[in-house]
């Protein structure tokens, strides 16, 4: 499922202004994702749509369990690190 950030991204912004979080990849473990998820209320991945469209998709099957957390998932082109691909919390605090 993609989605539109437009409202999401300016929270987020502020998120990422605040908090330290690392860019997870592709390779990485699922959980690693799902934690970030929960903690932040996004998870960003950088990779092409290859890799990172079949990440996104095994995230959102691991966040299933957590009645609290309806995740979309879109992209973003960032400058310097190409695509991330952002799992987000679609009702963020």
């Amino acid at each position: 499922m993609e989605a539109s950030l437009n409202g999401a991204v300016v929270k987020l912004h502020g998120v990422i202004m605040g908090e330290v979080m690392r860019v997870i990849m592709p390779t990485d473990n699922v959980h690693d994702a799902v934690d970030a998820v929960r903690q932040h209320g996004f998870a960003a991945i950088e990779g092409t749509q290859t890799q990172a469209v079949p990440f996104c998709r095994r995230l959102e099957e691991a966040l299933a369990p957590y009645d609290d957390i309806e995740p979309i998932t879109s992209f973003q082109c960032v400058a310097n690190r190409g695509y991330l691909y952002l799992v987000v919390e679609s009702e963020l605090p």
